[in-house]
């Protein structure tokens, strides 16, 4: 379903219809020499083409690699140059310029030649044989871009199997044979986003796509596409969900929810048990790293579930995950130690595109002899066990922070730094912002003149200033830069953070 403006269905599609859009645009890749294991840049944003090119891309057995059409153009540039991938889609209000994408061929969904191309199509099942050879569980599913400690972004490649695994233990846990509706609201570029895709269209349920118009920060406006639609299946961050608890008129609205899913930051107790009483659903508090297919552990809060103040429970690992808790040494944490999480199974992903030494870092083999040599993954984050079985959520190591769900190193946001002219140092940090004041964030930097303080605003989307942007410069001295460096990075998961 894509909706209008006001929250109401504009388009419907069957399973039918849909399947027989995909199959015709399959053909089309396939036509364009789309191998399996190759790569699709798929550059739409949130139109009625986006689902359609997923899982056509992912039907030719290819890689689905999405790109955010309001990324500036080098940022796009640079995913494409990394990715290499044999094919670009494009649809809605993604830029045409070929320089975006340097030698890549281009196929323009809106362009009327290419629709009546791909119409003029066979709708029926795609065969195995048209394919160049036959898809297996460890191809690529999907390569999805995430925060650099560089300055460039790190692409991480998630294969089938686990991803395949993941949507099976979330049709159990959450849908449970129902046709549930899912509103698809998180960004494309995220894991997220594209569970909220796969995740109906994979068990019969009903994938509803808000209209491209659609402004993430208009909580009134999500609110009324909820109850419109009747959604029953919902993904939030939890500094999301208090905006609407706080600010929305009548949230109650929304009791046609049944599961509401929280993940990105840390879930505090009082916020899921007050959500679970306005609304009348089942709450549940999700984890999971880019690294990782999706989601790995979960937990729900139920009344008889005990949550002190200030802790943060992430659950449980999900089927076929396993989460080990180690100490520097490599050796397992007792119950109620704090250790670095990390996982072991079939969701763990192949590591970082053309980054050796980086997955070398990250990515090993599992040191616990039980795991059988498994491949395991280090997620640089901090947790403990509860006696009961549940996984406690401490903080992060190193300089990585969260801002309203999105991963960002703020190592990167110093390289976009020393990119600009006369900065010889660079440190940057998150700001809290309590009031209704404009997103800001700090950096400080060296220059010719000693010290500078630079003042400035800086985009997420792509963390790097604007050439365009007036910056202020205020002398600071060394031995401040030097004191920045040194504070405490404000916690990892932290609820109204910006940059």
């Amino acid at each position: 379903v894509i909706c209008d403006p006001h929250g109401r269905e504009q388009t419907c599609w069957t399973y039918a219809q849909f399947d027989a859009q995909v199959s015709r645009l399959t053909r089309e890749l396939l036509a364009h020499g789309v191998a399996t294991g190759d790569r699709v840049l798929v550059v739409t944003g949130r139109v009625a083409q986006l689902p359609v090119a997923l899982a056509a891309v992912l039907r030719a057995g290819a890689c689905y690699v999405p790109v955010d059409p309001a990324f500036p153009v080098r940022r796009i540039r640079a995913m494409t140059d990394d990715a290499d991938p044999c094919l670009v889609l494009l649809a809605g209000p993604a830029p045409r310029d070929p320089d975006s994408y340097g030698t890549v061929p281009l196929l323009d969904l809106d362009c009327p030649e290419v629709i009546a191309r791909v119409q003029a199509r066979g709708s029926d099942a795609v065969a195995p044989q048209e394919l160049t050879r036959p898809l297996t569980g460890e191809d690529g599913c999907y390569l999805i871009y995430t925060s650099g400690s560089t300055g460039q972004p790190k692409g991480v490649l998630n294969h089938h199997r686990g991803v395949a695994n993941h949507l099976q233990w979330y049709g159990q846990t959450f849908l449970q044979g129902r046709c549930a509706r899912v509103l698809h609201k998180a960004p494309v570029t995220f894991d997220v986003g594209l569970a909220e895709l796969l995740h109906p269209l994979s068990s019969g349920g009903t994938a509803v796509l808000p209209c491209s118009q659609w402004w993430q920060a208009d909580v009134a406006a999500l609110v009324n596409m909820v109850a419109e639609q009747r959604i029953q299946v919902l993904s939030l961050v939890p500094s999301y969900l208090r905006v609407i608890l706080d600010t929305v008129e009548d949230p109650g609205r929304m009791r046609c929810l049944e599961q509401l899913l929280l993940g990105g930051e840390a879930v505090p107790g009082n916020l899921a048990t007050r959500a679970r009483d306005l609304l009348g659903c089942r709450v549940h508090s999700l984890y999971g790293p880019t690294e990782a297919a999706m989601d790995v552990t979960g937990v729900e809060f139920t009344p008889e579930l005990a949550v002190a103040a200030g802790e943060n429970l992430i659950g449980r690992p999900e089927d076929n995950v396993t989460v080990r808790l180690l100490d520097r040494y490599g050796h397992e944490v007792p119950v109620g130690v704090p250790g670095e999480l990390c996982l072991v199974g079939v969701q763990v992903a192949d590591g970082y595109r053309n980054l050796p030494e980086e997955t070398a870092a990250a990515f090993g083999v599992s040191p616990i002899e039980a795991d059988g040599g498994a491949r395991m993954y280090r997620t640089g984050d901090i947790a403990s066990w509860r006696r009961d079985g549940q996984l406690v959520y401490h903080g992060r190591i190193g300089e990585q922070v969260k801002v309203r769900g999105n991963r960002v190193e703020l190592g990167e946001v110093e390289a976009a730094l020393l990119e600009v002219p006369g900065v010889r140092q660079a440190a940057a940090r998150v700001c809290v912002q309590w009031a209704k004041e404009a997103p800001g964030g700090q950096a400080y930097g060296v220059g010719p003149k000693d010290a500078i303080h630079v003042a400035s605003t800086i985009r997420f989307r792509d963390v790097r200033l604007s050439r365009d942007e007036s910056l202020g410069f205020h002398a600071l001295g060394k031995e401040l830069l030097r004191v920045c460096r040194q504070i405490d990075r404000i916690d990892f998961m932290v609820p109204t953070a910006s940059l």
